[in-house]
């Protein structure tokens, strides 16, 4: 990890030297704010339709902890789900 920083280090360097301070300053600036709006997760959901309704979340029982579907009966086994709803 060190020699890869080490690598990306001298690279921004010779950018900088080449091309300006100023300019790689500004351009990694922008690099980095755009990083923020983007989803990658995005290219794996299906794009929503005009007009197509938000689905509303489901309501779910007190004491049950949100989880993906996979994940339900690791995160809320059966049996605390009937200790914590019983009371």
């Amino acid at each position: 990890m060190i020699d890869t920083m080490a690598n990306h280090a001298t690279r921004v360097r010779r950018h900088q030297e080449s091309r300006g301070i100023e300019t790689v300053e500004r351009f990694m600036d922008a690099c980095l704010s755009v990083e923020e709006l983007i989803d990658p997760g995005a290219v794996f959901r299906e794009p929503r339709r005009a007009g197509t309704p938000v689905e509303e979340p489901e309501q779910q029982d007190p004491g049950r902890m949100p989880a993906k579907a996979y994940l339900d009966r690791y995160v809320n086994p059966r049996t605390t789900w009937r200790r914590s709803g019983s009371r």
